[in-house]
């Protein structure tokens, strides 16, 4: 079955010009060059149309957004991925304005963890400094989003990478994508499910969408190891 790389790229330079696009090229050059048949795509935010959000809850009453724009593309093929690359150059220490819209228009799938044992890879590029930060800020996120974390990569401007660091992470995908090694989820991951089901439970008035879903997938009576050996990983 061939296999789907995602990368979704934080910046507003051309892809030509984005030193966090390079990596992630690189990366999914040396996912492809182990992994024959694995097909990539990378979408740099700064080239879609995605609108600000309005902070007016829609999702987290009906379940949709009440924006028509590319982050529901973007969302459809994060579904149909089996891996994603998330990245940012540092702006100020912190993810640039882009990547950070396009985190809170998935607010909504952050409470009911849509893309539950996902397998994910940080990238940042950086001139110097807030590369931990950064990083830390993305892996967060992703894990409220339900994905399980497999590695980070950072480069710096005005050094050199450490290509064998690449080559170890692309391997490692390459061996999930064989079914070699099984995706292993974290403390964290655990951790940050928990919290969410008691959110949602004791606040149901606020979170009308998200108790229904967890109520129809029968999450509120299931332990986290179990669903996400129900899911199938890996498969």
């Amino acid at each position: 079955m061939e296999k789907k790389i995602l990368a979704i790229i934080g910046s507003e330079k051309k892809k030509t010009d984005s030193n966090t696009v390079a990596l992630a090229n690189l990366l999914i050059e040396k996912i492809s060059n182990i992994c024959n048949g694995a097909t990539a795509e990378i979408i740099v935010l700064g080239e879609q149309n995605i609108s600000f959000c309005k902070g007016c809850m829609t999702c987290s009453k009906t379940g949709k957004c009440c924006i028509d724009d590319d982050i529901q593309i973007i969302i459809q093929k994060l579904y149909e991925t089996d891996v994603v690359i998330l990245g940012s150059p540092v702006h100020i220490s912190h993810v640039s304005g882009m990547y950070k819209n396009f985190l809170d228009r998935l607010f909504v799938y952050m409470h009911t963890f849509e893309f539950l044992g996902k397998p994910f890879i940080s990238i940042v590029s950086t001139n110097g400094s807030g590369e931990e930060d950064t990083l830390k800020y993305i892996n967060h996120t992703a894990l409220l989003l339900g994905m399980i974390h497999q590695g980070s990569l950072v480069k710096f401007n005005n050094e050199t990478l450490d290509i064998s660091k690449v080559d170890k992470l692309a391997l490692r995908i390459a061996d999930i994508f064989t079914a070699k090694i099984k995706i292993k989820s974290s403390f964290k991951n655990f951790l940050y499910f928990w919290s969410m089901k008691k959110i949602i439970r004791e606040n149901v008035t606020y979170f009308e969408f998200e108790d229904k879903v967890w109520q129809k997938r029968g999450w509120y009576n299931m332990s986290f190891k179990n669903i996400l050996n129900s899911k199938a990983l890996n498969n």
